[in-house]
């Protein structure tokens, strides 16, 4: 049984993968094709709280690099938002 991805609530960083795949015309199949993740795991980790684990973050981006045939890292995926408190 594999672990569930981890869903962080508090925390300052967005995780953006939905984003970007949709500003690069990829569909969560396309992803899932590509990576070897199971469909429900793409979709999981398209959620702006749930960032996938290192070993599916490393299929992602090669994933991601192979569909885009761009230089995709994680600060592709992954935005710093300064609070204002």
């Amino acid at each position: 049984m594999t672990m569930p991805e981890i869903i962080y609530e508090e925390m300052p960083t967005r995780w953006i993968l939905k984003e970007f795949l949709d500003k690069n015309g990829i569909t969560a199949y396309a992803l899932a094709k590509e990576t070897g993740i199971a469909l429900n795991n793409i979709y999981n980790v398209c959620d702006p709280q749930t960032i996938p684990r290192k070993k599916n973050l490393d299929k992602i981006i090669l994933g991601l690099r192979e569909l885009t045939s761009k230089k995709v890292d994680i600060s592709d995926l992954l935005v710093w938002e300064e609070s204002d408190a």
